[in-house]
């Protein structure tokens, strides 16, 4: 916890750090032209090694610092489990002193005779979407590498210059890894202008199926591996394309965006549910294979959105706590902000962008709103102060709370921006002119006072409890005419239509597929004659058994038991969803809530 009491002795010694890290790249930059040099090595062992190169550092003692919390996820960097053999060696290649300070930072004392560091790391599960994420993942088909987690910086020298070099092992034609001393090895090299440029860099080494988007001042690739070959980057190209000029325009008050825009999508039967990770020009997603695609459209419309328009906050607009806290600590009181409201402007986007109609919006609203209301008696705290110790939180399900409380608040204040400014503005503008007038790093303590006070939102609590959550809701819906009832109505959540394979191969010329006990052919291993009347082909039975974007029933001869037998097997569809409360419009408007709500849609 921050004491305020000693604020001008902490301010003192933030400015004097400050300063010290600034003189310390003053002085490398003046007297050294040669950036950091780090390779990464997979050899295909289990784990990598990471070596960094310098030709000489200026000071007496250094640290090592690996990042302690990784942005976006708020929770602790694990890989320090996984970090092995850690040496610094000198210029004459023998080893130096270190000290472990703690989990994520080596004391090196004799830092001036410091050559290069050298460590490795265990690969991680590629079972796990956080891993994925966050990590060095290799599979058989494909390799995923995200720095952040695992490169560290020598404490004042984040602002230099590095190169990264990296050399991964390739499979030859017998699904056999290349020795290292193959000319088939491959090694790609990378120039960034700082650590955070280079950490919020992810790669993908595969067969990537790529496209590009180049539309409304909207630049970006899209980079897609699927286990299903049926979702392709120009599928997803097609489901992203509406929303590229409501995206440019939200993000216009990012300033100097010039570099085009990366989306990475990991399709994979392992996973077992999806994820994402937004960072600086990029953010990664990891689905099911076998996910209803009319539904995973809405879906990857909503969460693109939602990772792309990070670009405003936390990556721009942040607080000077979050700022100074980055790669080491979290304690701001804003992640209401920060996800909350990123989480409502992907649901305004859509709006926006005619991808969802107004009903659907309330609907998402009420599904925000019954979220909060489950957890009200677990969690009915204030939400600022539970922001601030989110990085202790044991029960991460809480975290949903940020994107659903914080985002009914967004939703409260937009309206009411709307309304009061009779549509000449709404919260993106109003973010606009705060940062116009106050920069973009506002002060942690103050930016709640200053900006509901700038932007004349006199009946907004961001303080409030869960308790008085529906009341302001209320309220705010009530000046469009919606209200809430006491019905209830399902809200799906996820559609898996399949035919339940649990695992397929080849042999002898002949396609075998065993089912799980949820087909239709419940349990049975079965050889493929036909499908749909037809020889059998590994891509026709990819398309419409394995991955079928659709599936529809589909009729097969196939032996079991040494008979053969015709049948036509049936999808089962599986449907995930919850109850929510219904929210009604009102059956005549008011002049007034008819002025209001064209407002907000500025339709």
């Amino acid at each position: 916890m921050r004491l305020f009491l000693i604020i001008e002795l902490i301010f003192s010694i933030y400015i004097f750090a400050n300063c010290q890290e600034d003189s310390h790249s003053k002085v490398l930059n003046e007297q050294k032209d040669e950036p950091i040099q780090i390779s990464i090595q997979d050899n295909n062992s289990d784990s990598i090694l990471i070596r960094y190169t310098f030709d000489k550092l200026l000071e007496d003692s250094a640290k090592f610092i690996i990042p302690r919390v990784i942005p976006g996820t708020y929770r602790f960097n694990d890989i320090t489990q996984s970090i092995k053999g850690f040496h610094c060696y000198a210029q004459d290649n023998h080893i130096l002193a270190t000290e472990n300070i703690n989990n994520y930072a080596f004391l090196i004392p004799n830092s001036k005779k410091l050559k290069k560091i050298e460590y490795y790391i265990n690969k991680a599960s590629c079972k796990s979407v956080y891993d994925v994420l966050t990590k060095y993942i290799s599979t058989d088909e494909y390799t995923i590498i995200n720095p952040v987690s695992f490169l560290g910086y020598i404490d004042g020298y984040r602002k230099n210059k590095y190169i990264l070099n990296i050399q991964i092992s390739q499979k030859n034609n017998n699904n056999d890894y290349i020795n290292r001393s193959s000319k088939l090895l491959k090694r790609y090299q990378y120039n960034y202008n700082n650590y955070a440029a280079m950490v919020e860099n992810p790669h993908v080494y595969c067969n990537c199926d790529t496209t590009f988007i180049n539309k409304n001042d909207f630049k970006a690739s899209i980079q897609v591996y699927s286990d299903n070959k049926n979702i392709t980057s120009l599928l997803i190209k097609r489901w992203i394309s509406p929303l590229t000029k409501v995206l440019s325009d939200y993000t216009s008050i990012v300033k100097n965006d010039t570099i085009p825009y990366r989306f990475i999508f990991i399709f994979s039967d392992r996973f077992e549910r999806y994820a994402a990770l937004e960072q600086k020009n990029s953010s990664t997603y990891c689905f099911p294979s076998n996910w209803d695609t009319a539904f995973l459209s809405k879906t990857i419309q909503h969460i693109s959105a939602h990772e792309y328009l990070h670009k405003i906050s936390p990556l721009y607009f942040c607080s000077d706590t979050l700022e100074r806290q980055l790669y080491n600590n979290f304690s701001s009181k804003h992640l209401w902000l920060y996800e909350g409201l990123t989480e409502y402007l992907a649901l305004k986007a859509n709006l926006d962008a005619n991808l969802i109609s107004l009903n659907r919006f309330i609907e998402y609203l009420s599904m925000m709103y019954s979220y909060v209301d489950s957890n009200s008696q677990e969690y009915n705290k204030n939400l600022l102060n539970t922001s601030q110790d989110i990085l202790n939180t044991e029960d991460f399900s809480s975290f949903q709370d940020f994107y659903n409380k914080g985002g009914l608040i967004a939703f409260c204040m937009d309206l009411e921006i709307s309304i009061t400014t009779n549509g000449r503005k709404d919260l993106i503008v109003a973010i606009s002119d705060y940062i116009a007038q106050n920069g973009r790093i506002f002060n942690e303590k103050e930016f709640i006072r200053d900006f509901l006070k700038a932007s004349k939102l006199n009946n907004i609590d961001t303080s409030i409890f869960n308790s008085g959550l529906l009341s302001l809701l209320n309220e705010s819906l009530q000046q469009i005419g919606y209200y809430y009832s006491d019905e209830q109505k399902p809200w799906v959540e996820s559609v898996f239509n399949q035919h339940f394979i649990l695992k397929y191969y080849e042999k002898d010329n002949s396609f075998f597929i065993q089912f799980n006990e949820n087909a239709d052919l419940k349990n049975k291993k079965i050889r493929l004659l036909k499908l749909a009347q037809e020889n059998v082909e590994k891509e026709e039975v990819q398309k419409k058994l394995i991955y079928p974007p659709n599936a529809n029933p589909v009729k097969i001869m196939y032996e079991h038991n040494n008979e053969i037998k015709i049948k036509t097997i049936k999808p089962i569809k599986t449907i995930g969803y919850k109850m929510i409360r219904r929210i009604k419009q009102q059956e005549k408007l008011s002049e007034t809530q008819e002025k209001n709500l064209k407002y907000f849609i500025n339709k």
